[in-house]
Formats: C-alpha cells, structure tokens, sequence
C-alpha cells in the first residue's frame, strides 16, 4: 500500500529481525493510517469567519482525533519499549550464566596448552627481579635492558661495570667531599686567626694607657731597688728584735712570779698563826 511505504521503509532501515519487524509494523500500522485519514480531512477544514460554527466543530472533532492517536502510539511505545528491556535484560542474564559457565574452564584449559610459555614467562620473570635486586644498590636504570632475555656472560659483565662505575662515583664523592671538609677547615683557622689578631689588638688599644703606666711605674721601681731593699732588711731586723724582746719580756716575768711566790711561801713558814685561848 501506498499509505504505508514510509512507515515500511523505516521499520526496514532499522535492521531489526523479520520478526520484529513485522511485530512493528502490526502495532502501529492502524495509527498510521488514521493519522494520514485525519490529516487529509484536517487540510479541507478552513475557517475564516466567526460564523463557521460547523468547520470549527469539525476542527475540534479532527484535534481530539489525533490526541488519542498520538496517545495510544506513546502507550504502545511504551508497552513495546518495556518489554523490549525486560527481554535486553534476559538476554544479558542467559548470557552472564554461559559465560560464568565456560569463562573459567576456558582458561584452565589455556593455561593446560600454554603450560611451556607460562613457565617460561615465569622464569623470565623471577630472572629479572633478581637481577634487579642485584643491580639496584648501584643506582642503575634497568628498564633500558632486557635482563630477562639477556644470557649469563652479558650480564656478569654489565654488573661488573655497574659495581666499578659505582664505586669510582663513592671514591670521587669521598675525595670531593674531603677536599671541601679541608677547605673549610682551612677557611676556619685563617678565619681563627684573624679573629685573635683582631682580639689582640682590639685589647692593646682598650689597655694601652694601663700598659704603659705599668710599664712606667716598674721603670721607676727598677730605680730605688737597693733603697727598698735596704729598707726591706732592716724591717726584718727589727721584727725579729721585736719579737726577741718580747721573748724576753715574757721569761723575765714568769721568773719574777716565781721569786714572788717563794718568797710569800717562806713568810708563811717562818710566820706561823697562832691558836686562841679556849
């Protein structure tokens, strides 16, 4: 049919199943169909004056028509529409079963026939974590090199290399540092002295003056040497005069309490008290 050949054209465009397709084309061929009818009659309603009370009742007549068609096709869309998910929805759960079913033989089976290749990847793999282990004290980068593909005697030889160039780098760091250790050390002891000097003088000048008045004053010393000498030995001379006399002094007295008390003991002897009269 005639009326139908867009409808058809777009429902084949789409690709879906024969099934599907026909399934389409039977939901919503009637509406097409009456939306055609009703646009036709719509074109010969024309109203151009306020007393064409028919035409606009037709009009309205028309309106309320396509409503319900448009209506009914958003409906049926609707049905279609949810259906079409809940059938998207078992599809992708009868899919998800089979794939957990085969998913996980499938891959034990693989490992079965690539039983070689893994455990080679596998001894590849453990070969270059320890050749990384061995090469990393030295600071090496070793994602330019194969170690898991590289033989025995290239590698002997590229630790060997690593070992030496590491070790040349530690002796030139040790040598480098030393030197600026030396340097500051140097730096530090001319800093030192200057530092003293500096001292020094900065001392002289704040005991200039007293420096010089000692220095006057032993001269002036140094000249009545023989006078405070002699002054000094007679000083002397008469301390220990002094203290002889004393000396002295305190023998004579201690004889003279003596005589003093032998001679009261002799008057009491030769003077006797007499008893009175009973």
């Amino acid at each position: 049919m005639e009326t139908n050949t867009e409808l058809s054209t777009l429902i084949e465009n789409s690709m879906v199943e024969i099934e599907t397709a026909k399934s389409l084309h039977e939901a919503f061929l009637p509406f097409y169909e009456q939306a055609l009818d009703w646009n036709k009659q719509a074109k010969t309603i024309v109203v151009t004056d306020a007393t064409q009370l028919t035409e606009m009742e037709q009009a309205r007549e028309a309106r309320l028509a396509l409503k319900a068609i448009r209506i009914s096709v958003e409906n049926r869309r609707k049905t279609l529409k949810e259906d079409s998910i809940r059938k998207g929805k078992a599809i992708d759960g009868v899919a998800n079963l089979l794939k957990a079913l085969i998913e996980p033989t499938e891959v034990y089976l693989q490992e079965q026939e690539d039983f070689t290749k893994i455990a080679e990847a596998n001894r590849k793999e453990k070969l270059k974590i320890e050749r990384e282990q061995l090469l990393q004290p030295f600071g090496i980068t070793t994602a330019f090199y194969k170690l898991d593909e590289m033989d025995e005697e290239t590698f002997k030889v590229l630790y060997s290399n690593a070992k030496l160039s590491f070790e040349r780098k530690i002796e030139e760091e040790k040598k480098a540092e030393e030197e600026r250790i030396a340097r500051e050390q140097e730096a530090l002891k001319g800093d030192k002295r200057k530092t003293i000097v500096s001292a020094l003088q900065q001392w002289h000048e704040i005991y200039k003056d007293k420096i010089e008045f000692i220095h006057k004053f032993r001269d002036e010393i140094e000249q009545y040497r023989d006078q405070i000498e002699a002054m000094y030995q007679t000083a002397y001379y008469l301390r220990n005069l002094l203290a002889a006399s004393v000396s002295i002094e305190t023998r004579l007295r201690f004889v003279l309490n003596g005589l003093d008390t032998r001679l009261k003991t002799r008057r009491k002897l030769n003077n006797p008290v007499k008893k009175k009269a009973p």
